[in-house]
């Protein structure tokens, strides 16, 4: 851990830290001096045995090492063998004053950065360009690996969270599960998300000794925190972040992703409810409710209308007026429907309509269904059966018709009559009969009485 930490440390410093290894303290203060002539912005660290080598390489945090082949305790290949074992990619370049095509091979099947052989002064500039160039491409692959490992958690949680329907704690302890694996150290890496008074936590959960916190606002209002850090303070001193720039973009990006995933719910839970309420209406209301679209075909119908009409909805959808009504009651419907289109307007029509051989009266508000951009794609119609109030409406005139009549006769006698042929002919009430006070006799008496009463 310490070892990556100095790697990964090292890298984010403009500061280059290189480690140069020679025995031969002469040669290593001319490399030093060159080295720092050409690459002034590089701090160099200098071992002349390999054992102090590897103590600088576990305590600076060095982005190259440059070494000689020949050492007393360990020659340049086997010293490149143990740090390959922790920093398998680490730049390390052979620089040798012996070389040979047996040296040179050996180094490249150890995985050398470079071989370069000390055969005069120029080879120190091309040393220092061979160091930069090298530490340019590890520095690149790195943030590169960076890049690819912050993507990867950001799309393996965004597919934790696709399931807008799976169980909410789970899918969020599924996040802060996960989430500290994608840091740089995920053996000390911990990470909890607060949800207003409910926390999620990764597993072993600690306080970290160093954080990062990040806060967002659901649309519902609910304030969200996410923590991730560090339990060990693994850092050194001089270190002032352990926190890289990748993984507060990591953490700010979950947070939104999290964000968005409760904002979902929350809508979908909101739908929901409607949807609900809009079913009960649809089944139990006893209005006709249908959708038409431009073309004048059924795209949706409510309980009600299959029940009138005896159609399953998955029977009618698709279907035009002219497959379920008479042709004259199609036609008269199709008209309404075309000036709702057309124009643009609701409308409010009576449309009598033949329901298993009966003839009814609806009262139909007919509205245009719109589209995204409000092109008019469809009606919509609400239709209420008003066949009694009609009939009603028609016995009320019929009678106010009659009061003249009713005025105009001379005795109570003739009211009477008029009075039962008015509930006979307008009322349909075929036995009736009017009758008065009799107080001669003290009993109501029949006055007028239809010819149905007398059968």
């Amino acid at each position: 851990c310490v070892l990556r930490k100095n790697f990964d440390r090292g890298v984010k410093h403009s500061c280059m830290h290189l480690l140069c290894v020679d025995d031969d303290t002469n040669f290593l203060d001319l490399t030093t001096t060159f080295l720092q002539r050409k690459l002034p912005a590089a701090t160099i660290h200098t071992a002349t045995h390999v054992s102090d080598a590897r103590t600088l390489l576990e305590s600076e945090p060095i982005v190259c090492i440059v070494s000689d082949y020949e050492m007393p305790d360990k020659n340049g290949i086997e010293f490149l063998h143990t740090v390959r074992e922790t920093h398998p990619e680490l730049p390390f370049i052979l620089f040798t004053g012996k070389g040979s095509e047996e040296i040179a091979s050996e180094a490249i099947s150890a995985g050398v950065t470079d071989y370069l052989q000390k055969r005069g002064l120029e080879q120190y500039d091309r040393l220092a360009t061979r160091i930069r160039h090298t530490v340019a491409e590890y520095q690149t692959k790195h943030e590169l690996r960076e890049r690819v490992k912050e993507l990867t958690a950001i799309q393996t949680i965004s597919d934790l969270l696709s399931d807008s329907d799976g169980q909410l704690a789970g899918q969020l302890q599924q996040v802060v599960t996960y989430l500290p694996q994608s840091l740089q150290f995920p053996e000390a890496a911990v990470a909890s998300l607060a949800i207003g008074e409910t926390e999620f936590t990764s597993p072993g959960y600690e306080p970290p000794v160093h954080q990062l916190v990040v806060h967002d606002v659901i649309t519902a209002g609910t304030e969200l925190t996410l923590t991730i850090g560090y339990t060990t303070d693994s850092v050194s001193e001089t270190d002032s972040d352990v926190i890289l720039p990748e993984e507060r973009e990591l953490a700010t990006t979950i947070l939104q992703l999290v964000t968005a995933y409760l904002d979902r719910r929350h809508v979908l839970a909101d739908l929901r409810k409607a949807n609900r309420r809009l079913d009960l209406i649809l089944e139990n209301t006893t209005a006709v409710m249908y959708l038409k679209d431009a073309d004048g075909r059924y795209v949706f119908v409510n309980a009600e209308y299959e029940r009138l009409f005896d159609i399953d909805s998955e029977e009618l959808v698709g279907q035009f007026d002219e497959d379920i009504h008479p042709p004259e009651v199609a036609e008269t419907v199709q008209a309404n429907d075309r000036r709702v289109r057309e124009t643009g307007d609701p409308i409010e029509v009576e449309e009598r309509i033949t329901v298993a051989g009966d003839e009814r009266t609806y009262l139909s508000l007919k509205v245009p269904a719109r589209d995204e951009v409000g092109e008019v794609e469809g009606v919509f119609g609400v239709s209420t059966e008003i066949t009694e109030r009609k009939e009603r409406e028609r016995q009320l005139e019929a009678l106010n018709r009659e009061i003249p009549w009713l005025l105009s006769a001379e005795t109570a006698e003739e009211v009477a009559e008029r009075g039962v042929e008015a509930a006979r002919e307008l009322l349909d009430l075929q036995a009736n009969a009017i009758h008065l006070y009799d107080a001669e006799n003290e009993e109501l008496a029949p006055v007028a009485y239809s010819d149905a009463v007398v059968e």
